[in-house]
Parts: structure tokens; C-alpha cells; sequence
């Protein structure tokens, strides 16, 4: 088993040499089993409590990029076209919506959307980088113990692990010093290597096991009593186990809270992103609708699409249409729905818009706007590029 040490690491092969030694190796190979399965049944309750909200941030997050990169570009050219002036707030979302889309700048040579995908890969791999040099992996584990709420699942979560491996492996016959060493490359904390470090240096010379311990203030002080109450009992293994047990509870309530502090943040927070971007297409629209129901009388206003049209004869009951190629069915098309709306070549435009709430035409009708006016007869004209 030594010689496979990718299959079989140090706690295997000791707690397995320990009891052939022994002549326990039935006894061990059971606790064994029961330490690995304890161990896998609290890193699945883990990972599967960060499942929900790690699918619900992607999605989030997808979503919203979509609409940054297909949605707000159109809306962009809704006002252009309407001339109006932008909110502070629209303009940051336009500008964030060109960066995603990699047209914020002749300079910018990536769109965004490209970063937000590679995001996760590129944190993901300088994580792995850092963890790999000791002072980065040293200033990681002592940062993320600090972390509110997640920190203390991480202690409790580390805790139930050494103290685990710690009471199998003296449980098995191992002794101290080397069950010491082999708990302290499997704690996954450079915290916790470092006080089990010093406990190692204590026991050595001598001293007590709770007491680096106490002063390293990595556990809380029921776990430092419990071990210095076995220390001195010769039930240290024992001690251990029930330190074991009662964290993995305290871990399922720990990941309990954490996932009931989860959702609501969630909610809040894709919350005030959606409205955010609502509020922000919403005020140009208003001062838009403003303009467009303020403008009677003849007064001519420049629409650049077709759709556009269609925005300004929505305000209105009746639209006149005046095709002037005769070809361009896309006009009706454009204002039909629940509008009374009519189609009419050029030289019956007089007499057919009479009445009219608002004329629609392409401005091949008369180059002339005073014409166009004319032709209007006082309601609302909408002229479409030619």
C-alpha cells in the first residue's frame, strides 16, 4: 500500500501497519471504513448546499448579460432616433452594454462578455496558483477564516476533520507524534497546520497537547477543554471522536444558516440588478412618450425606422399612412394592431388623411415640408427616411 501513495496516503498505510502490528487489522480496516464514510457524507452535505446557490448565480448572471449584449442596444436606438436625452443611469447601462458587447471603444480588442465567461476559469486557476506558494496559501486559509458566516462553517468543517483523523489514527495504536504529523497534511488549513505544528513541538519536549493549542486560538474553548479533560483521563481518542460528531452537527446547522442567509441576499441582489435596468430604460421612455404626446399641430418629427413610427402612432387613435412607392407594406404592417389606420397612395392623401390623428409617410411624398404640413392638416406628421 505504501508504494501506491496516490490510492493509499499515510493514513491508510499507518492505521493498516498499526493493526497487522496489533494483530487488529479487522478492528482497524472498520474504523477505517467509518472514518472515510463520515468524512465523504460531510463534504457531500457541503457541496450539495452550494449547488443551489451556485446555479442560481450563473443563471443570473447569463441572464443579464444577455440583455445587456441583445436588449439594451436596441433601446439604445429607440432613443437615438427620438433625440432624448439620456439619465445619468441610462448612460452608465449604454456604456456597460458597449462593453459587453466590445463596442464601447475602437481600442477595446475583447468584448466583455468574453471576460465574464472566462471570469470564473481565470479566478478559478489563480487561486490554484497562489494556494501553491506558501506565503499565498498562508495569507488564503487565514483570509477565509475571517470571512463572516463562511469562516466559521470552514473552522467547524476543519475542526471535524482533525479531530477525526486524530482520534482513528490514536484509536488505531499509531503514536501521537506521528498521528500529529499525518493529521496536520490532511487538516487542508495552513491555520490548523501551524498549531498542530506546535502541538507536535510540545508534546516532544514533553509538555501538554491542549495547551499550543489554547494558545493558537484556533478552536473554540470546549474543544481545547475536552482534549486537555482526555489528555489527562487516557481517553484522548475518545475525547476526539465526540469532538468529531459534535461539529459535524454543528456543521449541518452551520451550512443550514448559511444557505437561509443565502437566499434572501440573492434575491435582494438580482433583485436590484433587474431593477436597476428597468429603471433605468424606464426614465428615458418616459421623457420620450412625454415629447412624443406634447408634439400637435403640424409639428414634423423625424422617425429613422419604421418601428418607430409605429411607437408614435400608438399614441393616437387614427393614422394615415401615405405610401409613396406603394411598395412599402412593411408601413402598414408597422402601425397594425388595435389602431384605426388607413393605407393611401400620394394623390389621394388630401382627401383620405382629412381628420387623421397622425400621418405617417416616407417624405417621398412632397420634398417639401410645408407640403407635408399641409398635407397633415393639422394632426401629427411622421416622416420616415427616404
Amino acid at each position: 500500500m505504501s508504494k501506491s501513495p496516490k490510492a493509499f496516503d499515510r493514513l491508510y498505510t499507518k492505521m493498516v501497519k498499526a493493526g497487522e502490528i496489533g494483530g487488529v487489522l479487522d478492528v482497524i480496516l472498520q474504523r477505517l471504513a467509518d472514518f472515510m464514510e463520515k468524512g465523504q457524507r460531510l463534504r457531500s452535505r457541503i457541496k450539495g448546499a452550494l449547488i443551489y446557490p451556485t446555479v442560481v448565480i450563473l443563471i443570473a448572471v447569463a441572464i443579464v448579460t444577455g440583455i445587456m449584449y441583445f436588449v439594451i442596444p436596441k433601446f439604445q436606438e429607440i432613443f437615438n432616433d427620438f433625440n432624448v436625452k439620456l439619465p445619468a443611469l441610462t448612460l452608465w447601462l449604454v456604456s456597460a452594454s458597449k462593453w459587453i458587447a466590445g463596442t464601447a471603444s475602437p481600442d477595446q480588442r475583447v468584448p466583455g462578455v468574453i471576460w465574464i465567461i472566462a471570469a470564473p476559469f481565470i479566478i478559478f486557476f489563480l487561486l490554484k496558483v497562489i494556494r501553491k506558494t506558501g506565503y499565498g496559501r498562508a495569507a488564503f486559509d487565514w483570509i477565509i477564516l475571517k470571512i463572516p458566516v463562511i469562516g466559521n462553517l470552514i473552522q467547524k468543517t476543519t475542526v471535524a476533520r482533525f479531530t477525526r483523523t486524530l482520534g482513528t489514527l490514536v484509536a488505531a495504536g499509531v503514536p501521537i507524534l506521528e498521528a500529529i504529523t499525518i493529521t496536520k497534511e490532511t487538516s487542508g488549513n495552513w491555520v490548523f497546520e501551524r498549531a498542530l505544528g506546535s502541538v507536535h513541538d510540545s508534546i516532544k519536549e514533553g509538555e501538554t497537547f491542549a495547551g499550543p493549542l489554547r494558545k493558537a486560538k484556533v478552536c473554540d474553548a470546549i474543544v481545547v477543554n475536552m482534549i486537555d479533560v482526555g489528555e489527562e483521563t487516557g481517553d484522548l481518542d475518545v475525547m476526539l471522536m465526540k469532538i468529531a460528531d459534535n461539529y459535524d452537527e454543528e456543521v449541518d446547522v452551520a451550512v443550514a444558516s448559511l444557505l437561509s442567509l443565502l437566499e434572501p441576499f440573492m434575491v435582494v441582489i438580482l433583485g436590484g440588478i433587474v431593477g436597476t435596468i428597468v429603471l433605468a430604460l424606464f426614465l428615458p421612455l418616459v421623457s420620450m412618450i412625454e415629447s412624443v404626446s406634447g408634439q400637435k399641430g403640424g409639428v414634423a418629427k423625424t422617425c429613422t425606422s419604421i418601428h418607430l413610427a409605429a411607437i408614435w402612432a400608438a399614441q393616437n387613435r387614427a393614422v394615415c399612412v401615405v405610401d409613396a412607392d406603394r411598395n412599402r407594406s412593411a408601413l402598414a404592417y408597422a402601425v397594425r394592431g388595435e389602431l384605426s389606420f388607413a393605407v393611401v397612395p400620394v394623390e389621394a392623401a388630401a382627401k383620405a388623411c382629412r381628420g387623421a390623428d397622425v400621418v405617417i409617410t416616407d417624405g417621398q411624398a412632397s420634398s417639401d415640408e410645408e407640403e407635408l404640413r399641409h398635407l397633415a392638416m393639422g394632426s401629427d406628421l411622421v416622416l420616415l427616411p427616404t
